[in-house]
């Protein structure tokens, strides 16, 4: 994505994406995508034995993308290019990403069914500040087994994990062009700065900052 915000099902793993991702997916992996707001989604496709070496690119995979990696794959969808300078860039993309760390801040969305169901009311509602043993006790299961459900499916806590849903909700809203103050409460935060902070801690950034990056 090089603008906006999509979420990208693709064999086991359901994430949550922004512009500072980059989705390497196998061609033999079934996957499906759905934008979450208004952007711009770039999709290079190349043959299988020309893919770059090495176990690592036999999984779906989330990478760091950079300027020049962005830029690349702009360049490799202008369709007018010839075809040698067409594989010039593609050996260059493969060789910046051959180094590209992996990204795990992406939002995974968790495969158990009670998790999963606490998952997607959350989504829907960022805002909803229900504590773990709340919702353990509304759907007739123990906190423990809900929280090693969302340590197990998504590599982080259910804490950890709502802040970030609530971080991707505020990309959506920030996008639409939505002030700080009227973000933080649909979020789920009373106070701005409160909201400012988590904002800085998970995309390192401020919501002005990302705001500003995401309108242009």
């Amino acid at each position: 994505m090089s603008e906006g915000t999509m979420q990208i099902a693709a064999g086991d793993n359901v994430w949550h994406l922004h512009s500072a991702h980059l989705v390497w997916l196998p061609g033999t992996v079934l996957h499906d995508m759905t934008l979450l707001t208004e952007g711009c989604m770039i999709a290079a496709y190349a043959r299988p034995d020309l893919r770059p070496t090495g176990l690592r690119w036999a999984q779906p995979l989330v990478l760091e993308v950079d300027a020049l990696s962005a830029q690349l794959l702009r360049h490799l969808a202008d369709r007018t290019i010839d075809d040698a300078r067409r594989l010039m860039s593609q050996e260059l993309l493969y060789d910046i990403l051959a180094a590209a760390p992996e990204r795990h801040d992406v939002l995974a969305v968790p495969r158990n069914a009670a998790a999963s169901s606490v998952s997607a009311r959350i989504l829907a509602d960022p805002a909803d500040s229900r504590t773990l043993g709340e919702w353990a006790g509304e759907l007739g299961v123990s906190s423990k087994t809900l929280m090693r459900a969302f340590v197990a499916d998504t590599g982080i806590t259910f804490g950890q994990w709502r802040t970030r849903a609530r971080m991707y909700a505020s990309l959506e809203m920030l996008a639409r062009g939505e002030g700080v103050n009227d973000v933080a409460p649909q979020v789920g935060y009373r106070t701005s700065s409160g909201f400012i902070a988590a904002f800085r801690e998970t995309f390192g950034t401020t919501p002005a900052r990302y705001g500003g990056k995401l309108m242009r």
